[in-house]
């Protein structure tokens, strides 16, 4: 599992989310999700993105808009991560739910 799912660089997509060592935004994944796509289906069409990353930034996701992961588990976000989460999705996180 690559050490960071997701990278933002002001050069790449104007600073988006994008899966760390690539041009693949975030994004991109829970639209083609969202369109009733795969996960493989992706996977197979963006084969820069590694499947572990394209997970660890399904489930931080799912913590940050339900508190618990894809597996059901609980976690507990410190400010600095919960501050991340909320970036990835596009949402303030002083605002809360």
């Amino acid at each position: 599992m690559p050490t960071q799912a997701y990278l933002r660089d002001p050069e790449i997509h104007s600073g988006a989310a994008a899966f760390a060592g690539t041009r693949v935004a975030v994004w991109v994944l829970f639209n083609w999700l969202a369109a009733g796509k795969s996960l493989d289906d992706f996977l197979d069409t963006h084969p820069q993105v590694e499947r572990a990353a394209a997970l660890a930034a399904l489930d931080e996701a799912s913590r940050a808009l339900v508190g618990q992961d894809s597996r059901g588990e609980c976690a507990l976000l410190s400010g600095n991560e919960l501050t991340q989460q909320a970036d990835l999705l596009g949402v303030d996180a002083a605002q809360g739910p």
